[in-house]
């Protein structure tokens, strides 16, 4: 890349519009802010049961379970990722269960992040428990 490119680079993005600004060009009004969903609107959305969700964490509890072994640990990206994007966010998102409410846990340092299934959950959110986001790549690689 030449001093040139970055220069004309700067320059586009620094006379861009804001988004909120772009936004009202295109006459969609104000844009609210995202929210966050629960179970229960899920459930009122006729996306899933209350049966078939807990049935499809209780079977990605015992996926962990066998990955892992006694005392074990799984790479989270080896366990989440798969090849259609759709079921690694989904994937993903049931993962965030089991971590929230005590069927997991996540074991992290500077280099990896691993999965570990506990073997008697708590069923209910830890307390002090953090979340932080995962950003998940748009690539279909396993």
């Amino acid at each position: 890349m030449s001093l040139d490119g970055i220069r004309e680079g700067l320059r586009y993005w620094n006379q861009m519009l804001s988004f909120e600004e772009r936004r009202k060009r295109l006459s969609f009004g104000r844009a609210t802010p995202p929210t966050a969903t629960d179970l229960d609107s899920l459930i009122k959305s006729g996306i899933l049961t209350r049966e078939e969700f807990a049935k499809n964490l209780r079977n990605l509890w015992e996926e962990l379970r066998t990955q892992t072994g006694e005392n074990g640990s799984v790479d989270y990206w080896s366990f989440v990722r798969r090849h259609a994007y759709q079921e690694t966010v989904k994937r993903a998102y049931y993962v965030s269960f089991l971590l929230t409410y005590g069927f997991a846990r996540m074991l992290r340092d500077a280099k990896s992040m691993r999965l570990t299934a506990l073997e008697t959950p708590t069923g209910k959110a830890a307390a002090g428990a953090v979340s932080y986001p995962i950003a998940i790549p748009i690539t279909s690689e396993k």
